[in-house]
């Protein structure tokens, strides 16, 4: 296999595992082992111990010398931190997005195809139960508001901010089922950007924001076994 191909795998490899610890399907204290999961991904070690790394390196998992890597319990330092920095830089992004939009311009016309695309597949997604899914497009939702900013380091400060909540968002949504209530926020913020209504997509985006704070306390308390300070 070439270094290329290998850079891919564990491209891959790091994707799936970064999922399935975010919906939880690999909970906190599950053993990850490098023999195991080459012959999942039918390769070599070498990308397997380069995923490990990266996820690592974002506090996903810890590893155990000698004994593989176990998956890491949801900090709760680092979700308050990263509540914080996401907020002030989404709220950021989305401003901007809605000071430049303009419907007329083919590259918004085509953010706004992403967009509908994206609410569709939320609607269905929520339709069947199926929150993993509903998770991942609720990240690609914003992610669009990012690049529409047009400041793709905004988009990857973001995106390191959102690994420690993503396990913290499947939770909330898993529990609390507030998924057509996001839903709904997200076609208002939507229709505010379109409309360039800046400070009406800020305080929609700061109420959808809210809705993962004010279930923390009530979701930490009911699964302590899943967090740590």
């Amino acid at each position: 296999m070439t270094t290329k191909a290998r850079q891919s795998l564990s491209v891959q490899i790091y994707t799936e595992l970064r999922h399935e610890i975010a919906t939880l399907q690999l909970r906190p204290g599950t053993m990850l082992f490098e023999n195991s999961l080459a012959a999942r991904y039918e390769t070599s070690r070498t990308p397997v111990r380069q995923a490990l790394t990266r996820l690592e390196q974002e506090e996903l998992i810890e590893v155990l010398p000698q004994r593989g890597a176990q998956i890491a319990p949801l900090s709760i330092q680092r979700i308050l931190e990263a509540q914080e920095i996401r907020n002030s830089l989404e709220v950021t992004a989305i401003r901007k997005a809605a000071e430049l939009w303009r419907s007329s311009e083919l590259r918004f016309r085509r953010y706004d195809e992403q967009i509908r695309e994206n609410l569709r597949e939320q609607d269905h997604a929520s339709s069947q139960g199926d929150l993993a899914s509903f998770a991942r497009l609720d990240g690609e939702f914003h992610a669009i508001f990012m690049r529409v900013a047009g400041n793709l380091l905004l988009l990857h400060m973001v995106e390191q901010a959102r690994v420690h909540l993503m396990r913290m968002r499947y939770l909330e949504l898993r529990t609390m089922r507030h998924d057509e209530r996001a839903i709904a926020q997200h076609r208002r913020l939507h229709q505010a950007v379109r409309s360039n209504d800046a400070e009406r997509a800020v305080l929609i985006l700061i109420d959808h924001l809210q809705l993962l704070t004010a279930a923390r306390a009530e979701l930490v308390a009911a699964h302590t076994e899943l967090f740590s300070a």
